[in-house]
């Protein structure tokens, strides 16, 4: 999956919200953290980092309510952080030198805050669908069995109709 802002049909997921409500940087950036873990950005090597040289946790603040505090301490955690990697082409990155997506989510009132884990993507355009399948075939089992239960589970891209298709 790559984040972007220059495809004009939007992909469309689930947030699942945390158990626990978090109002202070602290349990904010501990919920990051454990996001990282998961998506293999923090490790045992490197531990509670939000950003590697090919991925990064980052957020999207509701834009309806002031978050002034939790956005600042976000900003610091991403000092020097470089994100001209995030994009494909000339298109604008995915992720802002202050670790904010740089695309529009619409988020509602109950929500405060949504992370989202965009990596660099090692190519030069964007590939068709027809090698997206490809790819997914050739490494079989794992990505064909992600593909299918992601779109089984309503989390939709574009053109995955077409590459469930593909992959059958």
């Amino acid at each position: 999956m790559v984040f972007s802002n220059s495809v004009e049909t939007l992909g469309q997921a689930y947030l699942i919200p945390y158990k626990k409500n978090s109002k202070n940087f602290a349990e904010i950036r501990k919920q990051a953290i454990q996001l990282s873990i998961a998506e293999g950005i923090s490790t045992k090597k490197y531990p509670n980092r939000l950003k590697a040289s090919w991925g990064a946790v980052s957020v999207s603040f509701n834009k309806k309510k002031n978050l002034s505090e939790l956005k600042e301490n976000w900003k610091n955690e991403f000092q020097n952080f470089k994100n001209d990697g995030y994009r494909i082409g000339s298109e604008k990155p995915s992720i802002t030198k202050q670790g904010e997506l740089n695309f529009q989510i619409n988020l509602s009132d109950d929500i405060d805050y949504v992370f989202a884990t965009p990596v660099k993507p090692e190519l030069t355009e964007y590939p068709t669908i027809e090698r997206v399948a490809e790819a997914i075939i050739e490494s079989k089992p794992t990505y064909d069995t992600y593909v299918k239960e992601n779109y089984s589970n309503g989390i939709r891209v574009s053109s995955d109709e077409r590459l469930i298709e593909l992959i059958k």
